[in-house]
């Protein structure tokens, strides 16, 4: 039987980034801010400043106002390049300026009298701790996502890198990194309950109730190629992230830049080098098969189209795709009736105190007149059914009915007398297409579509037909 776990489809995200001045609530963007002073430390207004990103050669304009203050919003995750200025002051150059998702970033700019054709250029320019926000917060960057091992590739697992982040450890799990998060992606934040932590994507919520305990389940879980960074928030959030209990991590999907790059990757884990379990050794069987296959590519750069549109430093477009095909071992153990039982004797079928357990004629009920309402019953000789009392139809399908029991199982009762041992088959499809348009230096557009498709299959742990306890 094949069934959909999760197919869910975050599609048709269309962000209008007709934006004001100031930061929007829940977007992954961040912010540029600072002071404009001469060299005696007073404020210079009307000072013009032009951030640039680097990636896409895409300009944000603004200007201080007159305590020489100035502010430069969205800007989404990535590296920037700062000019500013003046009539009478020499501009000022930053080369390199980091914003992380959602960070507000805060920078100093001394003008120098001078010439605008003069410059003075800083090649780096430390950021100051965020002096606005109580928040308690951590960045995953790009490099970690890329480069940490990840077991089942899901990124949601590198949350716990984040202090007073915990991730839940399956049953036999090694305690990597990402163990815990392999499919659905629980941590807890601060003691939280799981269920609580809101996961957005690009500023947009993706979790839903799988109606499964209140439990909150991601509808989307993005390919690692596809994650430019995230934010994970533990304390002291903003009103915004109101409807939260939990922590709120907040993902920054990838958008291409005025490069063209791509990437192909195949990751295969097998059972070659694993240890048998130790209820496979007990019982006898050998070592149960894995194999995960994890394949994918991704690209972006410009949106070109040779002799009709050039989107060079205006539109970009990004595509990833990710698949896992991985077969699991999965066993089970099961109680089948004794060669004796099958024919009608349970002569030897005890409790588990090792007392003998009757099995009665039902035709031989009779008022009990010892105890009105009451009824007795007569146990057949030697707690055996006779062959005459066994119905023929019955005595035909006993024939079809499935394997013999293959061990001793529990003393006096013999319950989980069968061991089996199977594949379960795990299909898991994802990926993410991106379009980043700009309309000009104040007006941005981006449309992203987002599939997450995960099938399981129950492996065929009973050889024959029906299932002995009605649960395969």
């Amino acid at each position: 039987m094949r069934t959909a776990i999760s197919n869910s489809i975050v599609g048709a995200l269309l962000a209008l980034c007709l934006l004001p001045p100031s930061l929007p609530a829940q977007t992954v963007a961040g912010q540029l801010s600072g002071l404009v002073t001469d060299p005696s430390g007073a404020a210079i207004a009307g000072a013009s400043i032009v951030v640039t990103d680097i990636e896409r050669n895409v300009n944000l304009r603004s200007s201080s106002n007159e305590s020489g203050f100035f502010l430069v919003s969205p800007l989404p995750p990535g590296r920037y390049r700062l000019r500013a200025e003046k009539a009478g002051f020499r501009a000022h150059l930053i080369e390199l300026i980091p914003i992380a998702t959602q960070q507000k970033a805060e920078v100093s700019i001394p003008l120098q009298i001078g010439a605008v054709s003069e410059s003075v250029t800083v090649s780096t320019s430390a950021i100051s701790i965020d002096t606005t926000s109580a928040t308690l917060s951590g960045v995953v960057e790009n490099k970690r996502i890329i480069d940490l091992p990840l077991n089942g590739r899901n990124v949601y697992g590198l949350a716990a890198l984040t202090p007073g982040v915990f991730g839940f450890r399956p049953a036999g799990g090694n305690g990597g990194v990402g163990e815990g998060f392999e499919s659905i992606g629980r941590f807890t934040v601060n003691g939280g309950r799981d269920s609580s932590n809101a996961i957005m994507m690009d500023g947009v919520p993706v979790t839903m109730n799988s109606n499964t305990a209140n439990m909150n389940a991601n509808s989307a879980v993005p390919s690692v190629e596809g994650v430019e960074e995230f934010r994970i928030q533990t304390n002291a959030y903003s009103a915004e992230y109101g409807r939260s209990g939990g922590g709120v991590l907040t993902i920054a999907t990838k958008s291409g830049t005025n490069t063209l790059h791509g990437s192909a990757f195949e990751f295969l884990r097998n059972s070659k080098m694993d240890a048998n379990g130790w209820f496979s050794n007990a019982s006898g069987a050998r070592l149960a098969t894995f194999q995960r296959n994890e394949f994918g590519a991704s690209s972006g750069g410009p949106l070109v189209i040779p002799k009709v549109y050039d989107g060079r430093n205006k539109t970009f477009w990004f595509a990833v795709y990710e698949g896992r095909r991985q077969r699991s071992a999965s066993t089970r153990f099961f109680t089948l009736p004794t060669d004796e039982q099958m024919v009608g004797d349970f002569s030897k079928t005890l409790t588990a105190a090792g007392a003998l357990r009757n099995i009665y004629d039902p035709f031989s009920t009779t008022p009990d007149p010892a105890r009105p309402g009451q009824f007795l019953r007569t146990i057949f000789p030697g707690n055996r059914i006779p062959p005459s009392r066994i119905d023929p139809v019955a005595a035909n399908v006993l024939k079809f009915y499935g394997p013999r029991p293959n061990l001793p199982g529990q003393v006096n009762t013999n319950q989980n007398n069968f061991f089996f041992q199977g594949k379960a088959p795990t299909d898991v499809d994802r990926g993410t297409t991106k379009i980043d348009h700009n309309f000009n230096d104040s007006q941005r557009i981006f449309f992203r579509y987002t599939i997450f498709q995960n099938q399981n299959s129950q492996p065929e742990l009973w050889p024959g037909p029906g299932c002995p306890d009605g649960g395969c």
